[in-house]
């Protein structure tokens, strides 16, 4: 079962093994293998919201940024694949 979501600008998918971004800049774009994914991290700013993939290097290839008000969309999207790669 893939889950997916839209965030800002961003389609963000996990298909179990898989978890892809594409969005509108260089650092939304990204494809990672979730043996390579150390964890996937909400958080805000003061204007907006983030979702960042983090790899097992302690590199963050993928950060997307979105309007607060999808913030639960973002934070059931990380935790669906924390607990898929956990």
């Amino acid at each position: 079962c893939t889950v997916q979501v839209f965030l800002g600008s961003s389609l963000l998918t996990f298909d179990g093994t898989i978890v892809e971004a594409f969005g509108a800049t260089a650092n939304s774009n990204g494809r990672l293998h979730r043996s390579a994914l150390d964890r996937v991290e909400v958080g805000e700013t003061r204007n907006e919201g983030y979702l960042q993939l983090h790899t097992i290097w302690r590199t963050s290839p993928v950060m997307v940024m979105f309007p607060k008000d999808q913030k639960p969309s973002a934070e059931q999207f990380a935790a669906q694949v924390n607990q898929a790669t956990g």
